[in-house]
């Protein structure tokens, strides 16, 4: 995959957790470069961690 790649998630389950997580781990895509959006707002929010989110055009940090 190529530096500047965007990935996005619809949804942020169990199997879009492990893609997310297995793609960081082997440094495939920088963690910058994966977004994901959920119908839950704080289920995401649990689901993430140290992630910059993303709600309604507002930029949230997750502490």
């Amino acid at each position: 995959m190529s530096d500047n790649t965007k990935i996005g998630f619809i949804g942020f389950g169990n199997m879009a957790q492990a893609i997310a997580d297995g793609l960081l781990s082997k440094n495939a895509a920088a963690a910058e470069n994966i977004f994901a959006c959920a119908a839950n707002w704080e289920k995401l929010c649990r689901n993430t961690k140290n992630a910059v989110l993303f709600h309604a055009g507002t930029q949230q940090k997750q502490r």
